[in-house]
């Protein structure tokens, strides 16, 4: 749930989950066409551990001519901010400190320390008058002015004013609101429809949201009923006809009648939400004392597709996942010290949405696939593969 604080020397924005109202693509430009020379796609989450994230939103990205620095393991670029069209052509100047992604055909941007919003012209269509702004959701959008919460619509006025500790964000008509550390759910009209009783609660969607009180889970719909009881230790949303929940430290899947779909046997599950299939995952412990994972995929039915013994299961290009399995261990001896190091030798293969493994899994390394061919080596020899797995060149 995205929750904005009321300032006090600073605001601070937790970002908890993705509008799912908008719909992202990676950054990729038509095929055929670059950036200008010296701009670059301006991309969020960038650290010295993590790549950055870009997207186009309506068939507009942000962009920047400034340069990326990262000190002390911060990034930022030193420049302004405009956007890009799917050709790389600059249709919005750089002339923004800060800028959110296009949202209902506006898009929230800095200048001179306030916030104002633009359309996909670049036309200033709400002055710059706002301390803070989300992006436009469900009609409207929430701003910070002189220490208040406000909706606005997109002509800039009023809808709503709001005296809470913290508010989050319209989804499906209802939006969360904070009370004396307390959290409940109002309407359009600020009406209160969930009691401000919970301690935490995610955000609707199907009409349900999950919710947690006395340090256990579960999900309501909109008349507060129970859909989950309050009985587990950790839940996700429902994601096609299942959801995610943790007991007794392991993760497993539901139905809505509550009953258990996936036992509960995996460190943790994850939706992957633009292929429809759900990452079910456990860890192991390398030679060298430290955690990794083992992948395996589950479908919207909650039908095992993958058992969880793979190393990694990357996203899909062309409708295809690149995966890894231990193929063996190396073992060999220190000289310098007494003891033994043990080196994983991985295999990679391909497969399917439906969970097939259709490229055997045998490669000593692998790309993703693109215009449908990749490039492979095994044996010593590298090469390139069609969607068959026959050798194209």
């Amino acid at each position: 749930m995205l929750i904005i604080k009321k300032p006090v020397a600073m605001f601070t924005v937790a970002l908890l989950m993705a509008i799912s109202s908008q719909v992202m693509a990676a950054c990729e430009l038509d095929k055929g066409y670059n950036l200008p020379k010296g701009v670059s796609f301006y991309q969020t989450g960038i650290t010295i551990y993590n790549k950055g994230k870009c997207d186009f939103s309506e068939g507009l990205a942000r962009a920047t001519q400034g340069k990326l620095k990262i000190v002390f393991s911060n990034a930022f670029y030193d420049g302004k901010i405009g956007f890009v069209n799917k050709q790389g052509r600059v249709v919005i100047p750089f002339h923004y400190d800060e800028a959110k992604n296009f949202s209902e055909g506006l898009a929230a941007v800095k200048k001179d320390d306030k916030y104002g919003f633009i359309d996909k012209q670049g036309k200033v269509v709400i002055p710059f008058e706002y301390d803070m702004s989300s992006s436009f959701s469900e009609g409207t959008a929430l701003v910070i002015k002189n220490d208040r919460f406000i909706f606005i619509n997109k002509l800039g006025k009023e809808v709503l004013n709001l005296d809470y500790d913290e508010v989050g964000i319209f989804s499906e008509g209802l939006v969360a609101v904070k009370k004396n550390n307390k959290i409940g759910f109002i309407n359009n009209s600020g009406k209160i429809i969930i009691p401000i009783e919970y301690d935490e609660v995610g955000v609707f969607s199907q009409g349900i949201v999950e919710v947690k009180k006395n340090g256990k889970w579960g999900l309501i719909d909109k008349e507060n009923k129970q859909v989950i009881a309050m009985k587990y230790d950790n839940v996700q949303p429902f994601f096609g006809m299942v959801a995610a929940v943790k007991k007794d430290d392991k993760w497993g899947l539901i139905n809505k009648a509550d009953e258990v779909i996936v036992p509960f046997k995996y460190d943790y599950i994850s939706y992957m939400h633009d292929d429809n299939l759900i990452r079910l995952i456990n860890n192991f412990k390398e030679y060298n004392g430290q955690l990794k994972n083992k992948y395996g995929l589950a479908n919207k039915q909650g039908k095992i597709l993958l058992p969880a013994e793979y190393t990694d299961i990357h996203e899909f290009s062309e409708g295809m996942a690149k995966v890894s399995k231990i193929d063996k261990v190396n073992v060999s001896l220190s000289i310098s010290k007494p003891s033994f190091k043990k080196k994983y030798n991985y295999k990679y293969g391909f497969i399917d949405k439906q969970g097939e493994i259709v490229i055997p899994v045998e490669y000593d390394s692998a790309s993703d696939f693109s215009e449908g061919v990749a490039r492979v080596e095994k044996d010593g020899e590298s090469f390139s593969i069609n969607k068959q797995g026959q050798r194209v060149d």
